[in-house]
């Protein structure tokens, strides 16, 4: 006769569990910000729930999820402005019209953010599938070996996806792998050792994710005003070409209402492809 499996209460009392997917989401007002606008919106809350540095676990354990929270508001930056390229962008529209979306995507999303599902499968934690994502959905050809600054801003972003992947999943302990892709010289001495973040050690992460959204969004939106300009939609008059330029301002800018820094960036642009 089969031996029932030896059970035991070692772990304590359970509480009823179930997934209850009434108290999980609430209708709430969402302000239609700049993709870079809500970054910085971002950057700033997370600087608050944060406070000020003490010697507690409490505030260590906030340090290490404030820093899970800047490199997803980075993710959620470079979905939302391809998304919005898409929208906004007839080069970028046209360029995905290949790409697959899930039935289910087809049938439930709206207009707007449909070109959200495409990004389904997407992740932005390293530098060279930011660069892919951009070609893959925009169309715009990011040749890294060109633009030095941004290379950087990508290759000190991805270091700090790292930093993220160990708290995210070993506990916020510093793994072989990732310490081998931090160099592992300097750090095989913090081998599977916590990660203990200062003050200073966050605004560095934050300084890095944020240089790696000014960067990339400067990018983008001269990539592609610059491959508009084959299609002569410029006269040189902004009062004519408000209605094809402010879009396109608007949807870069983190001053969009901002009629002064649109006739400044507008005058920049025509000036340098010489539109008259």
């Amino acid at each position: 006769m089969a031996q029932q499996r030896f059970k035991s209460s070692i772990s304590g009392m359970r509480n009823s569990s179930r997934f209850d997917s009434t108290v999980y989401f609430q209708d709430v007002e969402v302000t239609d910000l700049s993709p870079i606008h809500r970054f910085v919106k971002q950057r700033e809350l997370l600087t608050t729930i944060l406070g000020a540095e003490n010697d507690s676990a409490e505030w260590r354990m906030k340090a290490n999820l404030v820093t899970i929270g800047i490199v997803s508001s980075v993710e959620t930056y470079f979905r939302s402005i391809i998304r919005k390229c898409l929208i906004t962008d007839d080069s970028s529209r046209a360029h995905s019209y290949r790409n697959k979306v899930s039935y289910g995507a087809a049938l439930f999303h709206s207009p707007d953010l449909l070109p959200e599902a495409l990004l389904e499968e997407s992740t932005f934690l390293t530098g060279s599938r930011i660069v892919k994502n951009i070609n893959d959905f925009t169309g715009l050809q990011l040749n890294i070996q060109k633009e030095p600054d941004l290379s950087k801003a990508l290759d000190e972003y991805e270091k700090v996806c790292h930093l993220r992947h160990c708290i995210a999943h070993r506990s916020g302990h510093l793994g072989s792998k990732n310490a081998i892709e931090l160099g592992l010289e300097t750090f095989s001495e913090h081998l599977e050792k916590p990660i203990v973040l200062t003050f200073d050690a966050i605004n560095n992460v934050f300084n890095i994710c944020h240089n790696l959204v000014l960067e990339c969004n400067d990018y983008i939106f001269e990539s592609i005003l610059a491959r508009t300009v084959s299609r002569g939609l410029w006269t040189g008059d902004l009062r004519t070409d408000k209605k094809n330029f402010k879009p396109i301002f608007e949807l870069f800018s983190p001053e969009p209402s901002s009629n002064e820094k649109l006739r400044s960036t507008y005058r920049i642009f025509i000036n340098h492809f010489g539109i008259v």
